[in-house]
């Protein structure tokens, strides 16, 4: 794609120091500049589960998932009174 454009002489000193600093053409520059802010943009793919995955959550707790979390709960509380009487 052939892009014509202008720029305002502070984006054009940019960009020639860029380019004194890289070697890089225009396109070079242009592609890494677009490649940079795409990223910064695009929509993230990741659902909730790989979310909580990459962040380690899943699969870390000992527990049993079928059993109720109220009865985990009461026992938990009991055992505390039992030590509170001891």
């Amino acid at each position: 794609m052939e892009i014509t454009t202008r720029i305002d002489p502070n984006h054009a000193a940019k960009l020639t120091f860029i380019q004194q600093q890289t070697q890089q053409n225009i396109a070079e520059i242009l592609g890494q500049a677009i490649d940079l802010y795409y990223e910064q943009l695009k929509p993230t793919s990741t659902n909730a589960l790989q979310a909580f995955e990459d962040a380690g959550l899943v699969g870390f707790i000992d527990a049993d998932p079928t059993e109720p979390y109220q009865s985990v709960i009461q026992e938990y509380l009991s055992q505390k009174h039992q030590q509170g009487q001891a």
